[in-house]
């Protein structure tokens, strides 16, 4: 059954929700560790608004992340990442057909994003933080639904089974 939907799911409409940190600002990495900026502890909540959730929605150009698959020449970003090698990455086409915040605690927000295949999330993070200038990386993500899978319909696999 696997086998045969695999080639499927990469094509499918994605839902993920994820949590930023706002404040600090990172150099890409694959694990965010190098701060290189830090932004004041403003009070973000003034400022988060739908309008931040409509700019979002449709179509976009996306810079992907240094550590992506994405081939340049031959060669996949990641591979130039950890060479330390700095390139020009074209931005790609992705459409975001939802984005809705669904917590705020500073300096933590949360959101529901539904989105095309090809979208990197931790570049939404990014640029999030960027339009409300601030600092912004993605701290956690769960993918919620692909195509037509959806956590909300997924087994617990602690079941007892039968044999």
């Amino acid at each position: 059954m696997f086998s045969k939907t695999k080639g499927d799911i990469s094509i499918k409409e994605k839902e993920q929700i994820k949590k930023n940190e706002f404040i600090k600002n990172f150099k890409e990495t694959k694990l965010y560790k190098d701060v290189i900026e830090k932004f004041p502890d403003a009070n973000l909540v003034d400022v988060i608004s739908k309008k931040e959730e409509d700019e979002f929605i449709g179509r976009n150009m996306q810079k992907p992340p240094i550590f992506s698959a994405i081939k340049k020449d031959g060669k996949r970003l990641y591979e130039y990442a950890r060479e330390n090698k700095e390139i020009d990455i074209d931005e790609r086409e992705i459409d975001i057909y939802n984005f809705e915040i669904i917590d705020f605690a500073s300096p933590y927000v949360n959101f529901k994003i539904e989105c095309s295949k090809g979208t990197y999330i931790r570049s939404i993070a990014n640029d999030f933080g960027k339009r409300l200038n601030s600092g912004s990386y993605l701290y956690e993500l769960r993918r919620t639904k692909i195509g037509d899978f959806c956590v909300l319909n997924a087994m617990d696999i602690n079941i007892d089974v039968k044999t």
